[in-house]
């Protein structure tokens, strides 16, 4: 692992993940009044740092993803378009609640949140609650595991397209 090649990828994450972090953000910094809490919003800026901080490692330690030849680099490619294009999507949507509905932050958000739920019942016997999400580290997990069902769901339609892409692509064979 070089410095130069870590740097480089550090300012390509620091952008991309504060950039499409943002509409999420100003969702739960908003409407959950997360803005009103300094603990609240440093967890969810530690949320985002810490996807920074395991993007640039694996990028910078797996070559592969930074090969302008590789499937894993045109999968990120694409994606990063993608979800460049939600994130413009997600900003309109901020000022109007009504149309979160067509967000995908949004599902990704309910989804972790009901994830979290699940398990602190299974791991504190305890029900939570949105309204009582408060603490630094909920609020953490919270952002983590939407980033990362985020993540999932790019990666996993990036690679659909570009496989279909491939086939369409792909002459066919004389028979």
């Amino acid at each position: 692992m070089t410095s130069s090649s870590f740097l480089k990828n550090l300012r390509f994450w620091v952008y991309h993940c504060f950039i499409n972090a943002l509409p999420s953000f100003l969702i739960a910094g908003i409407y959950l009044n997360y803005f009103q809490s300094v603990s609240a919003t440093l967890a969810m800026l530690t949320g985002v740092l810490i996807f920074i901080f395991s993007y640039t490692f694996v990028f910078t330690l797996v070559p592969r993803f930074g090969d302008p030849q590789s499937r894993w680099a045109h999968a990120l490619a694409l994606a990063l378009k993608f979800r460049f294009v939600l994130m413009v999507f997600g900003l309109l949507c901020v000022p109007m609640p009504v149309f979160f509905f067509l967000h995908p932050d949004y599902y990704a958000g309910m989804g972790a949140f009901w994830i979290q739920k699940m398990i602190y019942e299974v791991l504190f016997n305890t029900v939570i609650y949105a309204e009582g999400m408060t603490s630094f580290f909920d609020i953490l997990l919270w952002t983590l595991l939407e980033g990362m069902l985020l993540t999932a769901v790019l990666f996993v339609l990036s690679f659909s397209a570009l496989l279909f892409v491939r086939k369409v692509k792909r002459p066919s064979s004389p028979v």
